[in-house]
């Protein structure tokens, strides 16, 4: 018998299930880049055990009780690499948004992201549905508490992870 494993962080459907997650937190047009970077800890939150963090932001991660990475069943290649392997999926999923008239068209062509009317009242319904209590738990601290740590720019962002890409 053999058995394949799943991984969601190259899951285009996982992903666009993640993005909305993160865009309903956000509220707010999303720079591309920082989006990338909220869903690629989204979906490897173990992985934010390395990133540099703020002492009042470090004790809010804690408090989420994530494992690290050597405690989890998966093993992490790097995190750059790791990053650049999903952005097939993370591009793919944003496009579906976009095409479906998930994402405000307005802020989709200044590369940034913000749900449409639609997209919101979507999402809503699937995360009241499919997230768990953990996942609303770690959206929000990354949206509220992690990214916005680093509000003064990317440049901040990019060398607390180490994590970049070119949108």
């Amino acid at each position: 018998m053999s058995a394949r494993l799943w991984y969601s962080q190259f899951d285009v459907y996982d992903c666009v299930r993640r993005l909305g997650g993160l865009l309903l937190e956000w509220r707010q047009p999303v720079h591309l880049e920082r989006l990338y970077i909220l869903d690629f800890f989204f979906a490897n939150a173990p992985l934010l055990h390395r990133v540099t963090m703020a002492a009042d932001v470090r004790s809010a991660f804690r408090d989420l009780r994530i494992p690290k990475p050597e405690k989890v069943f998966l093993s992490y290649p790097a995190s750059p690499l790791l990053f650049h392997q999903m952005e097939s999926a993370q591009t793919s999923a944003l496009r579906a948004l976009a095409g479906k008239g998930l994402l405000n068209p307005d802020s989709f062509a200044d590369k940034s992201a913000e749900l449409s009317t639609l997209g919101s009242s979507l999402f809503v319904d699937i995360k009241n549905r499919t997230d768990s209590s953990q996942e609303i738990g770690l959206a929000r601290f990354l949206v509220n508490q992690y990214s916005a740590s680093h509000d003064n720019g990317m440049g901040s962002l990019r060398s607390s992870c180490g994590l970049r890409r070119s949108v």
